[in-house]
């Protein structure tokens, strides 16, 4: 991997190895699954970095308060530290676009939106994100709006909200790879994240006998991986399948994942391992002395592992058993 090499991210890389060393680890991850309660997560976490968001009225029911918090320090961290405007930019276009299906879907379904809120994490404030989903003329970027234009027109034939999800996905997929086109890191990163969500759409249709149209529908663009050979690949038994990427980059994704979803019927398992690829990919920084990478790596870890708290918090809430709750938690060492 070619690394940027920046020398002007020295303190942040000092400060990113001892932030990477306050980071849940396996030991952690087991004692938050073998509390029974909510309240016993809360007490797991005190100790934590996360303890710092814990209040007396956040004992144990109100925990997404504390994650919700925790992810806007984390994002904070990043904007400090981060001196390419470009690089932020790519993580604000993923509060964009998702701020943007907020109220495009209040636009479809003709609920009045909100003008005093505010949207955090974007570059795109309420006024713009309006004029974006109204289709104004001065809606800016245009790119953007040209895209609302036609997934509105293929909406008003089907009334399917999945549309507006699956075309603005393409579209984000689109402009990050634009975004990160001067670098290596993160070209690769998004290209890996396009061939793994392929991969966990061709399984919806294949395994969980979702609607073929999915495929092409959700297809993300710049992986390596084409949509007719996921195609051809419905037509083929399951051994077939899997025969096919025994030496691919996949094969564990393939043969443990989407197995366990034809055993099952469940995609946890893949969604995990799909995360965990991706967080091995981003070990790769640790290789890194200067440099945007191992800052952007770090965030990244961060979020993961608040994806992991959500899932372990929503399981308990559930009352979801503690060997399914393993399935949930993505780590890499």
């Amino acid at each position: 991997m070619k690394w940027s090499g920046s020398t002007k991210y020295g303190f942040a890389v000092g400060r990113v190895r001892f932030l990477e060393t306050t980071l849940l680890d396996r030991g952690r991850y087991d004692r938050l699954i073998q509390v029974s309660d909510l309240s016993g997560m809360r007490t797991v976490l005190t100790d934590t970095v996360y303890g710092r968001f814990l209040g007396e009225r956040d004992a144990g029911v109100n925990l997404e308060k504390v994650f919700i918090s925790a992810g806007s320090d984390n994002f904070s961290f990043l904007t400090e530290y981060c001196i390419n405007p470009w690089v932020l930019n790519i993580f604000r276009l993923g509060a964009d676009i998702c701020n943007l299906k907020t109220v495009l879907k209040e636009r479809v379904a003709d609920i009045k939106p909100d003008l005093t809120r505010q949207f955090h994490q974007g570059n795109w404030n309420n006024e713009a994100l309006s004029d974006l989903a109204e289709e104004r003329p001065r809606a800016k970027p245009v790119q953007v709006r040209n895209v609302i234009t036609s997934v509105l027109r293929d909406y008003e034939k089907e009334h399917d909200p999945a549309l507006l999800d699956f075309r603005l996905d393409q579209l984000e997929q689109e402009m990050a790879l634009e975004l990160a086109s001067r670098s290596p890191f993160l070209t690769g990163l998004f290209l890996l994240h396009a061939d793994i969500e392929n991969l966990r759409t061709f399984i919806r249709v294949r395994v969980l006998g979702k609607a073929q149209a999915l495929l092409d529908r959700a297809f993300l663009p710049g992986g390596s991986i084409a949509v007719s050979f996921l195609a051809s690949l419905l037509k083929e038994n399951w051994d077939a399948v899997v025969t096919r990427f025994c030496f691919s980059l996949y094969r564990r994704l393939i043969e443990n994942g989407a197995g366990y979803a034809v055993t099952r019927g469940s995609l946890v398992r893949m969604e995990r391992l799909s995360r965990e690829m991706e967080l091995s990919y981003l070990r790769q920084t640790r290789y890194a002395t200067f440099g945007y990478e191992p800052l952007v790596s770090y965030y990244l870890f961060r979020e993961n592992e608040l994806t992991n708290l959500r899932q372990i918090y929503a399981a308990k809430k559930a009352g979801m058993p503690r060997e399914e709750q393993k399935e949930l938690v993505a780590y890499v060492d």
